[in-house]
């Protein structure tokens, strides 16, 4: 099985589990006495779970993510039963849109699966003591994070040379052209500092600490988030 396909078949478990509580609560309502009230921790359970599924298939910064925290501010929190029905009919809209592979984030899905194991990979390595081994992975995991981003949002991914050949771009200059339209220039520089780090790790220039490697991957794994390929 592809793992897009693997992500779409653990998404419509996900909604299973949630239709399924839907079902228990409306239950829950229907048999309630005049005036009785629904358990405060069955509500914050159902509409937890609706809002991180929601998050976690659909990314933080899509429509339906907007609309789900949306709904929990106009119905006055996490722990309100108006809510219910509101993101209850969100995570069914998403669910047909998945199931009708509409959802594009699912190709985003795949990537951050992917770099998310090589993260993991260098965050072991670190733990061990080799923070350059730790340094080279993480530094060509944001490489091809950055040549993704790219082709994601029309950046060429190819210079000329003097010789008029076409030639890969390096990925300073990804960074310098996708600071222009995709992320601020603090980003910018963070990603230089990183790319920096880097280089040195892969031409054994060992004058960085493990901190700063730690500081790496914890920026590099929130920038992935932020900016999703």
């Amino acid at each position: 099985m592809r793992a897009a396909d693997q992500l779409k078949q653990e998404a419509l478990g996900q909604f299973a589990v949630i239709e399924k509580l839907f079902t228990v609560i409306e239950a829950k309502r229907n048999e309630s006495r005049p005036g009785h009230r629904l358990p405060t921790a069955d509500i914050s359970e159902f509409n937890s779970l609706c809002l991180a599924t929601i998050e976690r298939i659909a990314g933080k910064q899509h429509t339906y993510s907007d609309q789900a925290r949306t709904a929990i501010e106009r119905g006055h929190g996490i722990a309100s039963s108006t809510v219910i029905s509101p993101l209850y009919g969100i995570v069914l809209a998403l669910k047909r849109d998945v199931e009708a592979d509409y959802l594009v984030q699912f190709s985003e899905l795949e990537h951050a699966s992917l770099f998310a194991d090589f993260i993991e990979m260098g965050d072991y390595l670190l733990e061990l003591g080799y923070k350059d081994a730790a340094a080279v992975l993480a530094g060509g995991v944001l490489e091809s994070h950055l040549r993704q981003l790219a082709a994601k949002h029309g950046v060429s991914l190819a210079d000329v040379n003097p010789a008029g050949e076409s030639v890969p771009r390096k990925a300073e200059r990804l960074n310098q052209e996708l600071a222009k339209s995709v992320y601020g220039k603090l980003d910018q520089k963070n990603v230089t500092v990183w790319l920096d780090l880097r280089n040195k790790a892969a031409h054994a220039e060992y004058t960085y600490s493990k901190e700063q490697v730690e500081l790496f991957s914890q920026g590099l794994k929130l920038f992935m988030v932020q900016y999703p390929a």
